[in-house]
């Protein structure tokens, strides 16, 4: 389901996956860098190992909903084998911002900016994609989108998934297409 919230859900003992030793698998809502990256707590009879992929704690994300805050507390309290997880600049001390905070500060500069801007990103953020497009529609300006991954995967699924649909107008088209040779 692409258009709105995961529900968590459970898969019981016995069920087709080959895992004999799971008891269940839980999933959790968890803001990343692109839509819906649920985190999977793995419950075994050994215990509990948490895998979060991409993961932010984010209490007001641009696409997708936040974390679960509360329940990823319940689980830290009731113990945790292993946390696998990935996230860019997690171990660096402090807090990021918000992807709405990110957003509006994209949007100042953007606007202020004298002549063409260049903005980078990893190709998967389709939050930042979505931040920068509404930045360009703000401002009279127009997105053309730069790089393989993000032009020929990314942007293309986002726009399909409905993600940029508000966003689309700010789209001039893809590099080979607006700037032939880049």
């Amino acid at each position: 389901m692409l258009a709105g919230a995961l529900a968590p859900t459970l898969e019981p003992a016995g069920s087709p996956n080959g895992m004999n030793d799971l008891v269940y698998l839980e999933r959790m809502y968890q803001a990343g860098a692109a839509a819906y990256f649920d985190a999977l707590a793995i419950h075994t009879s050994a215990g509990t190992v948490l895998h979060t992929g991409d993961w932010k704690i984010d209490p007001t994300p641009i696409i997708g909903v936040p974390t679960d805050e509360r329940r990823l507390r319940e689980l830290g309290d009731s113990g945790v084998l292993a946390l696998i997880g990935d996230s860019t600049n997690a171990v660096r001390e402090g807090r990021s911002p918000s992807e709405l905070e990110v957003a509006k500060t994209i949007t100042e500069l953007v606007k202020a900016a004298k002549g063409r801007v260049a903005v980078t990103t990893f190709a998967s953020n389709v939050a930042r994609l979505r931040a920068v497009a509404d930045a360009a529609k703000a401002s009279g300006r127009e997105v053309v989108v730069v790089g393989k991954n993000t032009t020929a995967e990314i942007w293309d699924a986002a726009t399909w998934a409905s993600y940029l649909a508000e966003q689309e107008e700010a789209f001039s088209g893809l590099s080979e297409e607006v700037l032939p040779g880049l």
